[in-house]
């Protein structure tokens, strides 16, 4: 008896899970057909392509369409949705079930997927499909333009809490004739989830499908989605598959030397590849993403976030990113626009970046991977521009630089490199490899580089500025990083940065609050401390005291008291209260330290003034340094500035200096119109 019970239950099992092509119409519920079986999914799909594109359905139980849940049917599915003129525009909810077993292969619809066609009011949500097979072997077939996504081919609607699993993608196309690969070479777009998405919305999606394509013509891969137009948002998105791109490079490759212009003016050509973790092309605006897949080509622009990007808004990539004969970089390959990227991936190229490939404009994130160019290297950008990074990678190439390979367009600036293991072959810089352009307020650790210079090669038009060497003490002080985040955010607005106790100073994120100034006004002197991460302060200063005038302590505008524990969420000035009695005698100091430093030969470095002093019912910057004096002339923002004490600019008081004191350059045209500087008897 319990043999023939088994021998029951199993053929039960085994009639269900195979799908032979056979169609069988669902129950409907308020209006909502009830699929549990491959059958009705099949039912559905023929209503659809029939002309009923609005039909609203949900799947009741996992749909397993091969023998069992790893393996894919060997009946092709006949696509949702084929063609555009029958494109979905109901409500397809999967209830958090799995399609199990698609199998998917070259036909005459154009666009291939469980959907083919998602219209601007169609919404598919809550579904995975997983182990599906999806082969386009092309053997010198007519080539048309074909999208290629497990979920949709192209999607103008929106899609919701969507995944792709375990699954297999592949386009083919090695044995194609030569008269076909120059005359009628393929295109198409192809992502884990969806092929194309010219407009609509994407959230909370997900692809670890391993996608593997091998053919010539223009392809753009992406782990979630291929190409993204500009009417598209997409959030939180997540790649965990490699990506495998291969195609002929000889047509678009002849002839290349070391002429980067050349090159760079080349990379438009028709034959081009794109591949990105998470997407090909992005026209659009692309939040939250992560790739954990490895991306590997041969020719082409990749990226581990994006091949070719316009906005990306908090991303980060942990994957390999190998182009032998391309752009590569550990963010988007080309063009790249928006903040708060982070690459941990090692990115090896032609031009190579762990943030941009190449740039038109400024690229910024955080490079911690190895990054090496058969050409340029760059830790940020391997041509371009930089602005707001920081690199803590290895860098190589032929050309190499801690920030860019070739730093050419805007200025290279806001910006530090923590590396020190800067490698060209020809041409090496801690910071640029080759500089066109200017290098502003950038730093480097001079602990682990003492003898590189900032730059490589430069034109003689280049006029090259701040490019400071720091230990790696003073680069992690509070008060350096309140003053560079504080600079940085004067110029460009929401470029703030955070300070961490001990370490290198942080980009402003969730949970991380950017540094604060808190401006102590004590009476005579005005100071300014910096908050940390969490908007504290590490101590309070204390002013002098004298005999019935003693200090009491700090309170804001609404002489509410101010202590060491409070938190700060914006810039705050403090006045000091005083008592004619002790009320504290931890808070009462007689006398404070000089504030004259010790003497140093100077180096031509600017330092901002931190201390304000009243005189006369006028406010002034305190000098102290030639380094402040410098700062003054450059960058002084309209306020009169008296010296402190004398300040010796060369090696000793009989030796000029062997720095400029004044950059005509940088802008400024001398002191306000209301401006003193008051020398108060010194020299």
């Amino acid at each position: 008896m319990t043999r023939i019970v088994l021998l029951v239950l199993f053929t039960a099992i085994y009639s269900f899970a195979v799908w032979n092509g056979n169609v069988a119409e669902p129950p409907v519920v308020g209006g909502v057909y009830q699929i549990s079986s491959p059958e009705e999914l099949a039912w559905f799909a023929e209503q659809v392509n029939g002309g009923q594109t609005e039909l609203d359905a949900e799947l009741m139980k996992d749909i397993l369409l091969g023998l069992d849940s790893t393996r894919y049917s060997g009946v092709q599915w006949p696509v949702i949705a084929a063609d555009k003129a029958n494109a979905y525009k109901g409500t397809f909810d999967g209830n958090d079930h799995t399609v199990y077993g698609l199998n998917v292969g070259l036909g005459t619809p154009f666009s291939y997927g469980l959907f083919g066609y998602l219209g601007a009011e169609g919404v598919i949500r809550n579904v995975s499909v997983a182990y599906s097979h999806f082969d386009f072997d092309f053997q010198n077939k007519a080539k048309d333009t074909v999208n290629v996504g497990q979920l949709v081919g192209r999607s103008e609607g929106m899609v919701y809490n969507c995944h792709a699993r375990k699954g297999s993608i592949r386009v083919f196309d090695e044995n194609a004739r030569l008269v076909d690969r120059i005359y009628r070479p393929a295109k198409g777009y192809v992502g884990g989830l969806i092929g194309i998405m010219s407009s609509g919305t994407m959230e909370k999606v997900s692809n670890s499908t391993e996608i593997n394509l091998d053919a010539f013509g223009y392809y753009v891969v992406g782990g979630v989605v291929g190409n993204m137009g500009r009417d598209v948002v997409l959030k939180d998105a997540k790649n965990f598959a490699d990506i495998h791109v291969k195609g002929d490079a000889s047509s678009t490759y002849i002839g290349i030397s070391y002429n980067l212009n050349s090159y760079v003016n080349m990379l438009g050509d028709k034959h081009e590849n794109y591949a990105g973790g998470i997407v090909g092309i992005n026209e659009a605006e692309a939040y939250s993403c992560e790739n954990r897949g490895n991306i590997y080509a041969n020719f082409g622009t990749v990226g581990g976030i994006a091949g070719k990007s316009w906005r990306l808004y908090d991303v980060v990539n942990y994957g390999t990113v190998a182009d032998t004969l391309g752009l590569a970089s550990g963010i988007s390959g080309h063009q790249i626009v928006g903040w708060n990227y982070v690459n941990h991936g090692n990115v090896f190229g032609y031009f190579a970046g762990g943030i941009a490939g190449y740039t038109f404009g400024s690229a910024s994130g955080h490079n911690k991977g190895t990054v090496h160019g058969t050409m340029l290297a760059g830790g940020i950008v391997a041509m371009g521009s930089v602005i707001y990074s920081k690199n803590e990678g290895k860098v190589s190439g032929k050309i190499a630089g801690g920030l860019v390979g070739f730093a050419r367009g805007n200025a290279v600036e806001y910006s530090f490199n923590f590396s020190g293991d800067i490698q060209g072959d020809s041409l090496e810089g801690v910071l640029a490899g080759y500089l066109e352009s200017q290098i502003k307020h950038c730093y480097y650790n001079k602990d682990l580089v003492s003898d590189m210079p900032c730059y490589g090669g430069v034109p003689e038009t280049s006029r090259p500025l701040w490019c400071t060497g720091m230990t790696t003490d003073s680069l992690k002080m509070r008060e350096f990083v309140g003053r560079f985040s504080e600079d940085c955010a004067f110029r460009y607005a929401g470029r703030n940065w955070s300070y961490v106790p001990g370490e290198y100073p942080e980009f402003k994120r969730d949970g991380f609050q950017e540094v604060f100034p808190v401006i102590f006004d004590d009476g005579q002197f005005i100071s300014t401390g910096y908050t940390d991460y969490q908007g504290k302060l590490d101590k309070m200063k204390i002013p002098v005291s004298e005999e019935g005038h003693y200090f009491a302590g700090w309170v804001d505008g609404e002489g509410n008291p101010v202590g060491v524990d409070h938190v700060f969420t914006d810039s705050t000035v403090l006045y000091a209260r005083y008592s004619e009695t002790i009320e504290d005698t931890s808070l009462v100091v007689y006398s404070q330290p000089s504030d004259v430093p010790e003497f140093k030969v100077w180096n031509g470095d600017f330092q901002k003034i931190d201390k304000i002093v009243r005189k006369d019912g006028r406010l002034y910057y305190a000098i102290y340094t030639p380094a402040e004096l410098k700062w003054y002339l450059d960058d002084s923002r309209n306020l009169s500035a008296i010296l402190m004490n004398d300040l010796v600019l060369g090696k000793d008081s009989l030796t000029p200096t062997e720095h400029n004191l004044y950059d005509w350059y940088r802008g400024r045209t001398g002191l306000c119109d209301t401006c003193i500087f008051d020398g108060n008897h010194h020299t």
